[in-house]
């Protein structure tokens, strides 16, 4: 198969189309069995670009609200394209398997797997970088990188490649993508603890990013600065963030997107006091990202529990929740300093009096400690 002309280019993309179309209910009828996909056995009619292509977009769709099952099938995605190799034009492989690769790193980063993100996407890069000609494409790769980089605490390196994807995207004249690469650097910088700054960018990209038409990425800047308020102590500011988020995010029917603006509604919720309220949000959402693999979140939204536990009297249940984070974030990879942290706190709960001063110093330390890794912890003097 030649791409080496205009026709050549054509047809072949007339007969992946065509692969595609082959392919979709056949993948949809995968899906509906509910059969175990991890030793299913690979048809040759299945060995196609179209097969690549639909099984791909499938498993993205389900990357937040099924991401086990996203994996699965993002594993078959590769499989068969790296079986496809002598069938195609090496640039089109190419981009098949960095889209694949990319899409199993964002599945990782959905269940907290740092570090097996970083790793599909440099792999992702890698397929991408051989291919002189899929320079735009790598840039959109980098930029959903540098987005999992913020999370996986590594700030500066996160900010120097969204940055520098802003500017290939300008060069292009893809000024949506310019806006969304912006948000990603108003998100590091919030993530970095800047939070005045972060806010500022955030509230001067709402027009961009409505002008993208990106409506889920709008919702997801409302949740941020709905959160970056909240910390800021613009009560009313906040609350307005998180509804216009949620209301974006339910009509689009993201309900795993409503659930992380559920999360920040809660703590909201914690600062006026409303321990009541505020429980069994925190307690559902702990069940959801458990059942989704998600230690890292779950773990914090454990704390959270703590708080309100220890807000209500309710030590006892406090220190074997304690008990459960701890677990959750060795798990998830937190580093020992914040480990410690989690340690005292577990033992101050004994201790009534000081229990809620120690809660509030630790779980601020944990959130910190994401933001500056080398945060010493100092141990709360009554």
């Amino acid at each position: 198969m030649s791409i080496e002309t205009k026709e050549g280019l054509f047809a072949l993309m007339e007969e992946i189309a065509e692969e595609r179309e082959a392919a979709r209910p056949i993948v949809e009828q995968l899906l509906a069995s509910g059969e175990p996909l991890e030793d299913i056995e690979i048809p040759e009619g299945w060995r196609t670009a179209g097969m690549v292509l639909e099984l791909c977009e499938a498993a993205t769709a389900l990357s937040d609200a099924n991401p086990i099952c996203s994996l699965q099938l993002q594993l078959i995605c590769i499989s068969i394209a790296y079986d496809i190799d002598v069938s195609y034009p090496a640039i089109i492989v190419a981009r098949l398997k960095a889209n694949a690769w990319k899409e199993i790193g964002f599945t990782h980063f959905v269940q907290n797997a740092y570090e097996a993100s970083f790793h599909a996407h440099n792999t992702a890069l890698a397929q991408l970088s051989a291919e002189p000609a899929l320079g735009y494409e790598q840039a959109k790769v980098v930029l959903r990188y540098g987005s999992v980089l913020i999370f996986g605490r590594r700030h500066e390196e996160a900010l120097r490649l969204v940055e520098s994807t802003a500017r290939i995207f300008a060069e292009f004249g893809d000024q949506d993508r310019v806006a969304v690469a912006q948000f990603a650097a108003a998100v590091a910088r919030h993530h970095r603890g800047e939070l005045g700054v972060a806010r500022k960018e955030y509230e001067s990209l709402i027009p961009a990013i409505e002008r993208t038409g990106q409506l889920d990425t709008l919702a997801r800047l409302y949740n941020n600065l709905g959160s970056a308020c909240r910390d800021l102590g613009d009560r009313s500011a906040a609350a307005e963030c998180y509804r216009r988020s949620k209301a974006i995010q339910l009509e689009l029917g993201n309900l795993v997107q409503v659930d992380k603006v559920d999360w920040g509604i809660a703590r909201l919720m914690m600062v006026d006091s409303d321990f009541v309220k505020a429980e069994p949000i925190f307690r559902r959402l702990r069940s959801v990202f458990l059942a989704r693999r998600m230690p890292d979140d779950a773990g914090e939204v454990a704390l959270d529990i703590v708080e309100v536990l220890v807000a209500t009297n309710r030590l006892s249940e406090a220190k074997d929740m304690t008990e459960q984070a701890i677990r959750e974030f060795r798990e998830a990879g937190l580093n020992d300093q914040a480990i410690t942290a989690v340690h005292y706190l577990r033992d101050l709960l004994s201790t009534p009096q000081q229990a809620r001063q120690a809660v509030k110093r630790v779980r601020a330390y944990v959130e910190k400690s994401k933001t500056e890794p080398d945060l010493l912890f100092l141990p709360f003097e009554p």
